[in-house]
């Protein structure tokens, strides 16, 4: 997914499966951001937000006092970026099962 964060924060929702999955955010020109993987996810769904130092710190003024969110929020210096999913087939049978792993990420704006 490429993402544009000018028009806002971008929600990235990926499905674990039988294959190893690995998600890495790049910032535009160049040099990874984070990475995360598989191992990271909860109740078999990885989930974050990528967002700018701006709409961080708009996000938590809106959240409730006393309550600590749970949402990975990841901050991107980039208002451009490119997310990148790649899952490991380990036998040539598994590359469509490794295709469709990648290709099921889903990424849009956030509510």
């Amino acid at each position: 997914c490429s993402y544009d964060l000018s028009a806002g924060p971008m929600r990235v929702v990926a499905r674990t499966g039988p294959l190893p999955l690995g998600l890495t955010l790049h910032r535009r020109g160049g040099g990874v951001i984070y990475a995360v993987t598989d191992r990271a996810a909860i109740r078999g769904v990885i989930e974050f937000l990528v967002l700018t130092e701006e709409q961080l710190a708009e996000r938590v003024s809106n959240d409730v006092d006393g309550e600590t969110s749970r949402e990975l929020r990841i901050v991107s210096d980039t208002i451009e970026g490119l997310i990148v999913a790649r899952a490991l087939a380990g036998r040539a049978s598994d590359r469509s099962d490794a295709e469709a792993l990648a290709a099921s990420v889903a990424c849009g704006l956030a509510e």
